[in-house]
């Protein structure tokens, strides 16, 4: 489900060296709910007896193991958009301007 390569991320951050407070990784778009946290958007909540579990969040019937963690930081996850949120017309060309 995910590359190697952020797997071994997320082994280190989850593992006996990482960062012992974090509960959850959130990867996607998740700004102003515009994709109903559903596009493309996972998390990557601790486990206890493993190191992680990973949560696809189209995914409805796991939904109950990873939306109150969700829940819980939904005011910083809305407001870290990566795209744009304001348009501005220059010379009648809808043009996107990214903060």
């Amino acid at each position: 489900m995910v590359l190697p390569s952020f797997a071994r991320h997320l082994d280190w951050i989850f593992g006996p060296r990482g960062i012992s407070s974090l509960e959850v990784v959130a990867f996607g778009d998740f700004a102003h709910g515009r994709n109903g946290w559903a596009l493309h958007n996972l998390f990557v909540c601790r486990q206890p007896g493993k190191r992680y579990r990973v949560f696809d969040a189209r995914d409805k019937i796991n939904r109950y193991e990873w939306i109150d963690t969700a829940h819980k930081y939904k005011s910083f996850l809305e407001s870290c958009p990566i795209g744009p949120l304001v348009d501005s017309l220059e010379d009648r060309t809808l043009k996107w301007w990214r903060f």
